[in-house]
């Protein structure tokens, strides 16, 4: 709770809705972040996953339907010299292996086998798709706040930073009960308050749900 509490105290404080908008239409570039997918997990399941040396892939923990904060859940990889993991769940493919990352909050565990494979020299797709990655500076969502009727929808996109090209990301909604996240639309199920959160290329950006009747 720490950490939504910091993120959304971040994303909906005017001044840094002020400043994210004038990154954007300015095209003023910000520390570069290198690319990270995601990789979601329900704490009592095993995942596999494969990423090629070099590249990261960010651990999002779940409890039920509740995403727990990274923080709030201790990691630990097998053998480090192939696949590490940081104490946010961030998985750094090092050389070709095999490792076994665990994640655990209390008595609840799960394993994430990461096969890490070298990186073809001659993949082209694949190193046209770094050179993008390199020039993506952030992200945001086409809606900052959404308000809607019990039953009703609305698209929600997140689009990278400064190209304005619509990614894909890993979605997460604070309270299922509210309003979930389907096929590209935000659906509203029930009167009440949520925060829905987008991942990728490392960063996190959120947007603020409010369903009434």
């Amino acid at each position: 709770m720490k950490l939504v509490s910091k993120i959304r105290r971040v994303v909906f404080s005017p001044l840094a809705l002020i400043m994210a908008a004038v990154i954007i239409l300015s095209g003023v570039p910000v520390n570069h972040v290198s690319a990270a997918s995601s990789v979601t997990v329900k704490l009592g399941s095993n995942k596999s996953v494969s990423l090629k040396k070099g590249t990261k892939k960010q651990i999002i923990a779940k409890k039920g339907s509740k995403t727990l904060g990274k923080k709030a859940v201790k990691y630990s990889s097998s053998k480090s010299s192939v696949a590490s993991v940081s104490a946010t769940g961030l998985i750094t493919a090092k050389k070709a292996g095999t490792a076994k990352i665990t994640v655990k909050k209390g008595s609840k565990k799960s394993v994430i086998t990461v096969k890490v494979t070298s990186k073809s020299d001659d993949d082209d797709d694949d190193d046209d798709d770094d050179d993008d990655d390199k020039k993506i500076t952030g992200i945001y969502l086409t809606e900052s706040e959404i308000r809607l009727k019990v039953g009703f929808s609305k698209e929600l996109s997140c689009k990278t930073a400064p190209n304005n090209k619509v990614t894909k990301a890993s979605w997460d909604v604070e309270d299922e009960s509210v309003a979930v996240y389907e096929n590209g639309k935000v659906v509203a199920k029930s009167v009440g308050e949520t925060i829905i959160y987008a991942r990728a290329y490392g960063k996190v950006t959120a947007c603020k749900v409010i369903v009434y009747e």
